[in-house]
């Protein structure tokens, strides 16, 4: 039990034996979930389906090659513009 304190504490997780009810719980304030189990490996599992330990597999580098090779055409410029600032109509002024 101490095991499973320790190393799930730092992720933000609260577990303790239900003296009662004789089952393992873990509570998450922060993602509001409450997990319980059987035995304390139970417990490891449902912790581990809701916030797994290992963190999302890296971009393949083939995929990071094509989106590096991706251009995109240059803006346009603004309508009125050729080589002189765009006359805007003035107040009072047709």
């Amino acid at each position: 039990m101490n095991r499973l304190r320790a190393a799930y504490r730092h992720r933000g997780w609260t577990v303790w034996h239900g003296d009662s009810t004789g089952q393992y719980w873990a509570a998450h304030t922060g993602r509001m979930v409450l997990l319980s189990g059987g035995s304390v490996w139970e417990l490891a599992a449902e912790i581990e389906k809701v916030q797994p330990s290992r963190s999302a597999p890296a971009v393949p580098a083939q995929a990071r090659r094509r989106r590096a090779g991706l251009r995109l055409p240059p803006r346009p410029k603004p309508r009125g513009y050729w080589g002189r600032p765009a006359r805007w109509p003035v107040a009072g002024h047709r």
